[in-house]
């Protein structure tokens, strides 16, 4: 039981330790005067940045924690199902993400779309 304590304590420690890592992902506006376009770049920046990141970390130590049931638990059957379920959905959930990750790096490059922004789209200038 005191194992059990530990690995969860250990887990919580982790997750607070290095979620502000990557939800403090710098993305700015750097323009005097940003358009609707760099807005959009901006919320991409911050889904890219920060949230894609704890996703993953999240499917992560969902699979960790469940090999750690798995392996801790090997007298309860219970127990045990209950981290094989964890492992079966944590590898789901990886390779959903990485399968959509794959699909956005085939539009992005099929359309032209890079960091920077879209090419495609024409931005309004006003003539002084």
């Amino acid at each position: 039981m005191k194992k059990i304590k530990f690995f969860k304590l250990a887990f919580l420690t982790s997750i607070v330790y290095f979620l502000p890592v990557i939800t403090f992902a710098a993305c700015t506006l750097t323009r005097a005067n940003p358009k609707i376009g760099d807005l959009f770049n901006y919320v991409t920046c911050i889904i890219a940045n920060s949230i894609v990141p704890v996703l993953f970390m999240l499917a992560l130590a969902m699979f960790i924690w469940g090999v750690i049931q798995y392996v801790i638990n090997t007298g309860e059957e219970k127990k045990k199902a209950e981290g094989k379920q964890f492992i079966i959905w944590g590898i789901i959930a990886l390779a959903v993400m990485v399968s959509v990750w794959g699909l956005v790096g085939i539009v992005t490059n099929t359309f032209g779309i890079s960091e920077g922004g879209v090419k495609v789209i024409p931005q309004l200038q006003t003539k002084y």
